[in-house]
């Protein structure tokens, strides 16, 4: 299995940092203040990523995926980027699949 690893600097509209991507994880995403910090999140990301596809029988190799724009109030997102940060561990993308995954069942 290829694991490549895309690594981006983010503008600072974006938050700065870092964002680091398995490209072969559809939506396994994960970013850092450093390259360094931004790969360590993606591996947390990465667990999360294969527990949730697990549970649910989703290979990301086989579902295609859409990217979609969704709009949220600023302090919602705010603590919603420090949840996934200090305690998820995931990217929102996962946390959006998990969710929804979830509560459609």
């Amino acid at each position: 299995m290829n694991e490549e690893i895309k690594i981006r600097k983010l503008s600072p509209e974006e938050g700065g940092g870092y964002l680091a991507e398995y490209t072969h994880l559809k939506g396994c995403i994960a970013d850092g203040e450093t390259k360094i910090e931004a790969l360590q999140e993606l591996e947390k990301a990465k667990e999360s990523w294969l527990r949730a596809s697990a549970e649910f029988g989703i290979s990301g190799e086989k579902v295609k995926y859409r990217r979609i724009n969704i709009s949220f109030p600023e302090p919602l997102l705010e603590k919603l980027d420090l949840a996934l940060k200090n305690s998820l561990h995931m990217s929102r993308s996962a946390f959006f699949q998990q969710s929804v995954q979830k509560s459609l069942g």
